[in-house]
């Protein structure tokens, strides 16, 4: 259903590889392992197209193919890298939709909550979340992030702290989840919050 041309009539497809090297022991080298290329569909195969984008996750192509998205890099220092791309949507009904993928390129350390701030008087409604499923035999948990909408913020977070469950569903590295919610608010500038899931 994913990618059926009539449930997503003009969506574009990117497939990406991150490269992991035992011997990159200096981290500016750590932050290039990640290329994407972009594929079509005919019927379910999959074909590759154009020139694959080196050293460029596929987070990128969001921005690269929509100017009205933003895309930022996090570093948690001597660690890791997340890139954070967001984008706001007028729903043409007085309300914005707000959306937010945020992709672990290499943090060990993971991310365990993301948090929006919200102006004074605004609610979030239709408030999403969307993450992978893991599967053969990793022992991850796959519950979904839990959600926490208050009077000046929108918050996600794993179920479980890395202290009650060193298996709960965190944004571990090669991965990427996406947070959205409408609200009656035009878009402005704020900052969002990251924390991280292991100590």
């Amino acid at each position: 259903a994913d990618i059926s041309s009539a449930n997503y009539p003009g969506a574009l497809y990117f497939v990406e590889g991150v490269y992991v090297a035992d011997d990159e022991t200096n981290i500016v080298n750590k932050m290039n392992n990640a290329s994407h290329r972009r594929v079509t569909f005919s019927g379910t195969a999959l074909s590759l197209t154009g020139a694959t984008q080196v050293a460029q996750p596929a987070i990128m192509a969001w921005a690269a193919n929509d100017p009205d998205v933003q895309h930022q890099i996090v570093d948690v220092p001597s660690e890791g890298r997340f890139h954070v791309a967001s984008k706001a949507s007028d729903n043409g009904n007085g309300t914005f939709r707000y959306t937010y993928s945020v992709f672990n390129l290499n943090s060990h350390v993971s991310g365990g909550s993301f948090s929006i701030p919200l102006p004074e008087g605004i609610t979030a409604t239709n408030i999403g979340f969307h993450d992978v499923n893991y599967h053969s035999g990793e022992p991850y948990d796959n519950t979904d992030w839990v959600v926490e909408a208050g009077s000046n913020t929108v918050t996600w977070h794993s179920p479980q702290t890395f202290d009650q469950n060193q298996n709960s569903n965190a944004l571990r590295w090669g991965t990427m989840y996406t947070f959205w919610f409408d609200a009656d608010a035009a878009p402005s500038t704020g900052q969002a919050t990251m924390a991280l899931f292991r100590p």
